[in-house]
């Protein structure tokens, strides 16, 4: 009977390979990287090495912790809005205090991190292991640490046990505490329970075994919810028919059981033989604040290949275990599972939650004081062999007496590869003595690796020498003689497994350096080793036994996926615009900002004005933060959240009846907060147009009493009075209509047409927004199912009718400018430091956009200044929203809060209206090692530079205890110091080598922001 189910197990593993041509032979890109509909998402979520999730929720925020093994930092914490975009925001451990990896062999180390939170705190329980193939050593232990902050600091770890592995936390309804563990892998002995005291220190009661038919399976992963007085027990069985891992789920009425296991195990598999996504499991149940069901699991993408020597693999996981997000369902009679047959790629419905865009960074020009969040250390990394301070702007590796095929090689510092086809470029100025080596790596394991390093040769000649280590027997793929020069770029290209090598002079002609056709031995299956982690890329420098300390100097190191996008999901050529390309938009640089002299002009008044009005007014405002007497989250997008019958919801029109507007009153607020343009609301997602429209009824005049048009009653306003006019536009989201992006709740199985929708309402209102109201600027909104066709086609609308109208960059989600003239940053979430280009922050005035009666969480008006004078300190403008009346009122607590800042700007503006940002950027932090870990470290709030020339302007927010601030070297001599709001009270300041000391006055100081001039 053992041996029959062995053969059918196999058998069952390998119908991907012998049954699907697809992946028999290859893949399209079509296959891989497809496109998918408004309304879904493909996994994984989260891309290369990110084993082993855990999931928790605080409010509206997820917080996933994923393996490193033996990379350090350790345990990596990521933060997500809506499940889809997840943006990683540190580690839990940096020092090696707290976490000794240096004696860990590969594939060792952290396994199996679960985050949960409770009563204020977050918890983290993991564990260590060490342990050889054959199990002749097998050692681990599970801990815990915890912190009141997700950023830190964390507890020093308590061990709670000394055997076991995979530890998870459960707080039961009483308060009580318990852990779980994979206790007998690989014997399969099952799930062990312990609980502990209310601190999480100490075991009080157990262990106690936990009997399901996951003894069978050798369990992993254990973890435990209750729902409807059931404690659900769920884990990743190992074994069986399935391929990899799989969940069982088994539950209870008494927390240490007996437990019935689920009629529908496995709970959660891949049974589609046409799949990509395989060996998946190891996660947690969890809900969203809208009661939908998920849970986040281990996957590898497999690549179908073949490797000589290693004949059980007919397929390659390069990136390793990644993170899928799997929708889970609850039968009637209680148990979770997954789809009975999922689509091959994993795609799905996302959840019910607001998108949430974010950027992981991956390039780096090394400008900082440390490396940032993607960059890893094999093991604990030796700092005194690096330094980010030595050389401005260079990341430098000294020569090391060890290689990286050995557990003591630590000159290596690598990121995880995210991309089945993508390319890494770098520019290296390195000099060696003798056979000293450094170059670029893809970068396994101490017996797994690809490297293209610089050295010479016996004769004393530079060459570039392609290496590689294939289950641990390294040999030579090519020999490159190179000129004399100690700078060269060094470039490797992958696409899917095979990996070309190149090196350049100039960075602009390349030459091949080598190529591995098949490098499958780069992944998961590929190794001798244990196959756990994925991927790696990066730099290195090592001595070849010489003891040579010679300094390996990295300029930058630069990764482009763009091949890894289908034709399909290709910017096409801009035809706008000739700005440059932006490198890291969202890091600490923006890059090359190279305007025509067209666009100078256009967005010359922009860049002036830096302070706006945002409004968000529609329908929606007269829900007021209601729905038939309940109250519901979202505002303007309650709709969508709460899946409100788009039927019924058209209903408010009938007595949408605004009559205490008054278009100049409105237009006079904005001019007294000092405010100089204006964006409001044309049509939102719900659909529905505040302007008259000949392409829909759907509108104001035409569908409420009102039967006025208050848009174009708003441009005369704001013609008399000077202010600049812009109009918001959803133009591909609208709930209204069923071929439109975004509404999958009332046309549930409607086949939408995107274009059909684009023709017949969006461009014809566009062009009517345009000729009717010449706006200034279109603010563009969510762009879910645009392609650069569809756009560009936007932006033409609004370009041929109105050449010198502004377009925002959400129009399309494309870091590339060139359809827009200002990048639009998150809500209520600037950017971290200077940028070349022109941006803008948008940010409500209390916690909503729409009018909500609830919602009196008014931000003070300290705090809305200090958003201003941060945007323009870093380039940028602010745009700040309020949320009108249904009745058409702007209500008191708004402003109160506009006027006050109007009176600040009649004593300052000069330091806001056409400032330039800082001379500085320190003042915003940088990025540093805090205990041993990469963070960017923020500036206490003390004060802001803003500058015009031969003037900075030094915003003081807060007072210093000893009435001083020191500002860093200025180049030039300080002519005059002053209070602007006061010109004839003097600043006195001292002139240092490293630095400006200010003495602050006793007397004149501003309580909301202090400006100082100082003349050069």
């Amino acid at each position: 009977m053992k041996i029959k189910t062995t053969i059918i197990s196999v058998l069952f593993n390998l119908l991907p390979v012998l049954f699907c041509p697809s992946l028999a032979q290859d893949s399209s890109d079509a296959r891989w990287f497809p496109r998918l509909a408004p309304n879904e998402y493909v996994n994984p979520v989260i891309t290369g090495f990110f084993p082993d999730p855990s999931v928790v929720r605080v409010g509206e925020d997820y917080y996933c912790v994923n393996s490193t093994f033996e990379y350090f930092p350790g345990i990596i914490i990521s933060h997500s809005k809506d499940l889809i975009h997840w943006k990683q925001i540190g580690h839990v451990f940096s020092t090696t205090e707290s976490l000794d990896l240096t004696q860990f062999w590969d594939g060792m180390g952290i396994w199996a991190p679960d985050i949960s939170y409770y009563n204020g705190e977050f918890y983290v329980f993991y564990c260590t292991v060490q342990l050889k193939k054959d199990r002749s050593y097998n050692v681990r232990g599970n801990y815990m640490v915890k912190s009141k902050s997700i950023n830190g600091p964390w507890s020093k770890p308590v061990q709670l046990t000394d055997n076991g592995n995979d530890p998870s936390h459960f707080v039961d309804e009483n308060g009580d505490h318990y852990m779980l563990f994979a206790a007998g892998i690989p014997q399969g002995n099952g799930t062990k329970i312990v609980k502990l005291n209310k601190e999480c220190t100490k075991v009080v009661e157990g262990p106690f075994w936990i009997e399901t038919e996951g003894k069978k399976a050798a369990p992993e992963g254990p973890h435990l919810i209750k729902k409807d007085g059931y404690y659900y027990l769920t884990m990743a069985a190992s074994g069986g028919l399935f391929n990899g891992h799989h969940m069982l789920v088994a539950r209870s009425k008494n927390i240490y059981g007996p437990y019935v296991n689920s009629p529908y195990n496995p709970s959660l598999t891949q049974k589609n033989v046409e799949a990509i996504n395989f060996h998946q499991g190891h996660g947690k149940l969890f809900h969203t604040q809208f009661n939908e069901w998920f849970t986040m699991v281990i996957s590898q993408r497999r690549i179908p290949g073949d490797m000589k020597g290693v004949t059980s693999a007919k397929a390659f996981s390069p990136l390793g275990r990644e993170t899928s997000l799997i929708r889970l369902e609850w039968t009637p009679d209680g148990w979770p599972k997954d789809k009975p047959s999922r689509k091959p790629l994993d795609i799905d419905t996302k959840p019910n939650l607001p998108e949430h865009p974010v950027v992981n960074r991956s390039s780096d020009e090394f400008e900082a004081a440390s490396l940032s969040l993607p960059w890893q250390y094999r093991r604990n990394p030796l700092y005194s062999h690096l330094s980010l301070t030595e050389k401005r702007g260079v990341l430098r590796i000294y020569t090391s007496d060890h290689d990286i095929d050995t557990l003591l090689g630590r000159n290596l510092i690598v990121q995880r590869e995210r991309w089945l086809k993508y390319t890494a470029t770098t520019k290296l100025s390195f000099l060696p003595q003798s056979k000293e080596q450094a170059g670029i790596t893809c970068y396994y394991d101490t017996k797994t690796y690809a490297r293209l390093g610089l050295q010479r040769d016996n004769a004393g000649k530079l060459q570039l020498v392609l290496e590689e280590m294939n289950r641990g027997v390294s040999s030579i793929n090519t020999i490159t003689p190179v000129v004399q020069k100690a700078t060269i770029y060094l470039r490797v290209k992958v696409e899917m497994l095979r990996r070309e090598f190149y090196y350049s002079y100039d960075n602009t002609t390349w030459t091949p350096a080598g190529t591995i056709v098949n490098a499958a031995y780069l992944s998961d299956q590929g190794t001798p080793n244990w196959g756990f982690m994925g991927t790696m890329v990066g730099m290195y420098a090592f001595n070849r036994g010489t003891a040579k300390r010679i300094p390996a100097d990295f300029d930058w190191f630069r990764i482009d996926d763009s091949a890894q996008k289908t034709v399909s999901q290709q910017p096409a050529k801009v035809q706008f615009s000739e700005m440059t390309r932006l490198d890291q938009f969202g890091g600490p640089s923006s890059g090359t900002y190279l305007p025509t002299e067209t666009e100078k002009q256009r967005i010359a008044w922009f860049r002036e004005a830096k302070f706006g009005m945002f409004m968000h007014w529609g329908l929606y405002s007269a829900m007021a933060g209601y729905w038939k007497g309940e109250k519901v989250t979202g505002g303007e997008w309650a709709i969508k959240m709460h899946k409100l019958p788009i039927e019924e919801y058209r209903q408010l029109a009938k007595t949408f009846n605004p009559v205490k507007f008054n278009a100049d009153e409105w237009v006079s607020l904005i001019k007294a907060a000092g405010m100089k343009y204006l964006v409001i609301t044309a049509k939102h997602h719900d659909g529905f147009a505040m302007f008259q429209s000949s392409a829909s009824s759907y509108n104001i005049v035409d569908a409420t009493p009102f039967k006025r048009d208050p848009m174009k009653e708003l441009k005369a306003a704001c013609d008399r009075h000077g202010i600049r006019f812009g109009l918001y536009y959803s133009h591909a989201q609208d709930w209204n209509e069923p071929d439109a992006y975004g509404n999958n709740w009332s046309f549930n199985g409607y086949k939408g047409n995107m274009d059909k929708y684009l023709e017949q309402k969006a461009y014809p209102q566009i062009r009517e927004i345009c000729e009717q109201y010449r706006p200034d600027i279109i603010w563009y909104d969510t762009p879910g199912d645009m392609n650069m066709e569809r756009a560009q086609k936007v932006a033409g609308i609004s370009r041929t009718i109105l050449p010198n109208t502004l377009i925002n960059s959400r129009i399309f989600s494309t870091s590339e400018p060139g359809l827009w003239d200002y990048k639009s940053s998150g809500d209520n979430d600037g950017f971290v430091q200077y940028h070349n280009v022109p941006w803008e922050l948008c940010g409500t005035l209390n916690r909503t956009w729409a009018f909500k009666k609830w919602d009196t969480a008014f931000r003070p008006v300290s705090e809305l200044l200090y958003h201003l004078i941060d945007a323009v300190s870093k380039n940028g403008n602010y745009l700040l929203n309020v949320g009108p009346t249904a009745e058409g009122e702007i209500t008191a607590p708004y402003a109160e809060r506009l006027r006050e800042l109007g009176d600040w700007l009649k004593r300052n503006g000069e330091a806001v209206y056409g400032c330039n940002g800082t001379a500085f950027g320190t003042e915003f932090g940088d990025y540093a090692m805090v205990e041993g870990k990469r963070s960017f470290v923020a500036s206490p709030v003390i004060w802001r530079c803003t500058t015009k020339p031969g003037k900075l302007y030094i915003h003081v927010f807060n007072m210093p205890a000893n009435g001083k601030i020191v500002l860093p070297a200025i180049a030039g001599k300080i002519k005059k110091a002053f209070l602007l709001a006061n010109k004839n009270q003097r600043v006195t300041t001292r002139q240092m080598e490293d630095g400006v000391a200010v003495d602050l006055p006793k007397k004149g100081m501003d309580p909301l922001a202090t400006v100082i001039c100082l003349e050069l």
